[in-house]
């Protein structure tokens, strides 16, 4: 078990009745900016979405209240996490598994992260954020959007326990990949949006 599996674990058991702190996030609101901001990535009604480090389910929620019908997938690590997000959303897949699970097979429309970037255990943090943006392009035929923690975050000093990237650097990282790339840091002040379309 890796210390996010763990970490994330321990979090659903701590927090067992308030789905967001369980989840890692702020608050509600703060966690729909961002999946709204991921969502742009493309008309994504009728679509096959596969959403890393799912956590609890809260993307599908958040689609199915905008209107969307996707044919959605969850993917996370914590075995926790993976066990409430079934009972929440009965009707979805989800599945226990790191993405570089060589086991998780298959092609999406769309492959979306909401925070799942933000740890990385040891190590340069931009080898393994490059590595996962690979991992998902070969998961995808129409597009990736994830998201993550900014330098420019006004706590960005003080982090310990999350990693920040510089917004530009990861841009070019996926521009040299994808040339139809986007970046969005307007919408909170600790995080930014990538958007990279294939089709």
């Amino acid at each position: 078990m890796s210390v996010v599996s763990e970490y994330f674990d321990a979090l659903c058991k701590t927090f067992p009745e308030d789905p967001v702190k369980a989840s890692g996030w702020y608050s509600a609101f703060t966690q729909q900016l961002r999946f709204l901001n991921l969502s742009m990535v493309g008309d994504l009604n009728g679509v096959r979405i596969l959403d890393v480090g799912c956590g609890l389910g809260d993307l599908a929620g958040y689609l199915s209240d905008e209107g969307f019908e996707v044919d959605y997938t969850g993917v996370d690590l914590s075995g926790e996490m993976i066990r409430r997000a079934r009972g929440r959303h009965s009707g979805l897949k989800f599945i226990c598994k790191d993405l570089m699970d060589t086991s998780l097979t298959g092609k999406w429309d769309y492959v979306v992260a909401s925070g799942a970037f933000s740890y990385c255990n040891d190590g340069d943090p931009y080898i393994y954020l490059d590595r996962c943006i690979s991992r998902c392009l070969s998961l995808a035929t129409k597009g990736v959007s994830f998201n993550c923690l900014s330098t420019y975050a006004p706590e960005y000093f003080n982090a310990k326990r999350f990693v920040y990237y510089e917004p530009d650097r990861v841009l070019k990282m996926c521009m040299d990949r994808v040339p139809y790339t986007s970046l969005s840091h307007d919408y909170l002040p600790n995080d930014f949006t990538i958007k990279m379309i294939l089709t």
